[in-house]
């Protein structure tokens, strides 16, 4: 039975979360982790941005300890990320205004910060406070707080908790495939990648899905759109039935389903919604930027290092 739920008589393999990544990983050259919302798309700005990403499964007092024994930054979550920023950037800006308040010139500076654009020393105390939240801003699974941090500072390593792509991810290593980060930025250029690698052996594609309250796998539209965006690159037209699983093959009818405009499929999403809701629209927008990167996340040694295309991977 488990040869039948492992997809083995095709070449290219599909199917969802950790327990379908054990199914389908048997003999794969490659495994590709798919989490679009968001770990895939962090990790693929990361790699934009030269970062190692190490894929820990828990954000808790281990993934502490992690960071600081590699002396990486830890993402820390979402809402901590804005809370912070939000007191980085009022804390910078009383500094600003409060450092020349013992005279009338500091009084002028704490209203050129709000209003008198003439004021250059008003303009140089907001664009210092500026300058400093930015470089001082945390880092989380939204990736857009990774590309204003790495534009502010040098990051080399990064400690990305999440409890579906990443664990994923960290799981395929222990099998011995080559460990693939997929979004829908760099799908076809980690199509290219894979597919010269790969060399004809099997590759398995797993979507990574979203969690409910219980725990139970919720499967994901992004993901699943995700996953079909690298396959229909990878198998460069109609599937093959001899080479394609039937759940690859519907995975790459459903990209195809939305590819003439993806951004609003992605914002309609379940998933895009509910990050929409909570004040994230931007993390979706960076999703669903299709085709922006060329760079593609490769686990060698425990993390995700950049690897770019060369001539020959077309």
């Amino acid at each position: 039975m488990r040869e039948v739920f492992g997809q083995g008589a095709y070449r290219v393999r599909f199917d969802w979360g950790p327990a379908g990544a054990d199914r389908i990983a048997d003999g794969a050259a490659c495994v590709v982790v798919v989490d679009v919302l968001s770990f895939t798309t962090a990790l693929t700005v990361a790699a934009e941005h030269g970062i190692s990403v190490l894929p820990y499964p828990w954000r808790d007092a281990s993934a502490v300890s992690a960071a600081a024994r590699h002396r990486a930054e830890l993402a820390v979550g979402r809402m901590a990320a804005r809370s912070a920023a939000g007191s980085e950037t009022g804390s910078a800006v009383g500094s600003a205004v409060g450092s020349a308040a013992g005279s009338e010139t500091g009084s002028a500076v704490g209203s050129a910060v709000g209003s008198a654009a003439g004021s250059e020393t008003g303009s140089a105390a907001g664009s210092a406070a500026g300058s400093e939240a930015g470089s001082a801003a945390s880092v989380s699974l939204s990736p857009p707080t990774i590309a204003r941090a790495a534009a502010h500072r040098r990051i080399e390593r990064l400690v990305l908790p999440s409890p579906n792509g990443s664990a994923i991810s960290a799981r395929m290593a222990a099998t011995g495939a080559t460990v693939v980060g997929v979004s829908l930025r760099n799908a076809a250029a980690a199509a290219a990648w894979v597919r010269r690698r790969a060399a004809g052996r099997p590759v398995a594609v797993v979507a990574a899905g979203e969690r409910w309250p219980d725990d139970a796998l919720r499967p994901a539209a992004e993901d699943l759109w995700g996953a079909g965006a690298f396959l229909d690159a990878f198998v460069a037209g109609p599937p093959e039935p001899d080479g394609v699983s039937f759940e690859a093959g519907a995975a790459i009818a459903a990209y195809r389903a939305v590819a003439v405009d993806l951004p609003a499929a992605l914002a309609a999403s379940v998933s895009g919604r509910e990050l929409t809701a909570k004040g994230f629209e931007a993390d979706v927008a960076t999703a669903a930027d299709a085709g922006a990167s060329t760079v593609v996340p490769v686990l060698t040694d425990g993390w995700f290092r950049p690897h770019t295309l060369d001539p020959a991977d077309g």
